[in-house]
């Protein structure tokens, strides 16, 4: 069997913006560096459950589906030329932060090519789509592991487990630090 040329291009780093997060960040940045590759930042955005939980007794659900579009709007004056997508601007604004204040903390070069994408939905679900749409070669996420019997034996995550099992590009776990 002839072996294939592996290039990586560009990376998809899915993050939750824990603090824990930026040990799998490192990562993915010093792959980048190495290839010469592009870095894609991805964060899912959920769907503020716990909010509309507490938003419910005073407005219903068609003032608060306005609103959330309205922030989207909002969102796009703020985070221009970037894919339209529902999103907030406090997140863009941490996912930029981030990126910077990771970066800078490692001494690596903050010029590396970087393009921050939030996208709502279900993690696993919009990891791999989201790969897809940006052309990533290669997928480095962290997992803190140990949910299910199956997950716990592998140490793996459950949108970790999921992304691995469902992805048509390789997937590069790390594993966290436990919380403290």
């Amino acid at each position: 069997m002839k072996l294939p040329k592996v290039e990586i291009k560009k990376i998809l780093y899915p993050t939750d913006l824990s603090e824990n997060a930026r040990y799998a960040f490192a990562y993915a940045v010093a792959l980048a560096q190495l290839n010469g590759a592009e870095l894609v930042i991805l964060h899912v955005l959920n769907d503020h459950g716990d909010l509309e939980s507490r938003v419910a007794g005073y407005i219903d659900f068609q003032q608060w589906d306005a609103i959330k579009e309205q922030m989207a709007a909002d969102a796009w004056t703020t985070l221009s030329g970037k894919r339209k997508t529902v999103a907030n601007a406090a997140v863009g604004e941490a996912l930029m932060q981030f990126h910077k204040n990771t970066v800078r903390e490692m001494d690596y070069p903050e010029n590396g090519p970087v393009e921050i994408v939030m996208e709502p939905g279900d993690a696993a679900e919009v990891i791999i789509e989201q790969a897809g749409v940006h052309g990533c070669d290669l997928i480095v996420m962290g997992t803190y592991g140990q949910r299910s019997l199956i997950e716990v034996m592998s140490g793996v995550g459950r949108t970790a487990a999921r992304v691995v099992r469902r992805s048509t590009v390789p997937v590069m776990v790390v594993r966290l630090p436990d919380r403290q």
